[in-house]
């Protein structure tokens, strides 16, 4: 069989297409080697990153919450301070018109006879103790335009 010039040439490359090829396939397996260390690599970054997002996550919840929870009681001190400060001014009020009541009953001279059986009646009313009497109290401390009654139920023309 003959040969012409440019058979015989490849087959004088062969040798060294054949190393070529071989070359070409161990990079091919390197390639394939750290393309699946740097796809493990991900994943185990993404998994560190995945549990740091839920251990952040877990972190600025607990911190909210207990900000939320010194929010909500600092509130409640507050406001408690609130109506205690109320409160304490409507008993001074009470305590004031309890005052009132025993100086005109020590000295009932100068005073009209409707207004004391008026003081008289508010005190009675007060002394029940019951949901009137609260209202007789807070109709005192807010003042009212309605006409109060002595201790025998009569409505006098004296507000509160």
């Amino acid at each position: 069989k003959l040969i012409n010039a440019d058979q015989k040439a490849q087959i004088s490359k062969k040798p060294a297409l054949l190393a070529q090829l071989t070359q070409n396939e161990e990079q091919i397996a390197q390639f394939k080697k750290l393309d699946s260390e740097y796809r493990a690599k991900a994943q185990q970054d993404k998994a560190v990153h995945e549990k740091e997002k839920a251990e952040l996550k877990t972190y600025y919840t607990e911190q909210i919450e207990k900000e939320v929870a010194a929010a909500v009681e600092a509130a409640k001190n507050s406001s408690k301070g609130d109506v205690d400060t109320a409160v304490f001014e409507h008993l001074k009020e009470v305590s004031g018109f309890l005052r009132l009541a025993a100086a005109r009953r020590e000295d009932p001279a100068g005073q009209s006879e409707e207004a004391g059986r008026a003081i008289e009646g508010v005190l009675g009313n007060m002394y029940v103790g019951d949901d009137d009497a609260a209202g007789s109290m807070i109709a005192l401390v807010r003042g009212s335009n309605e006409r109060t009654f002595d201790v025998d139920g009569t409505f006098l023309d004296v507000t509160c």
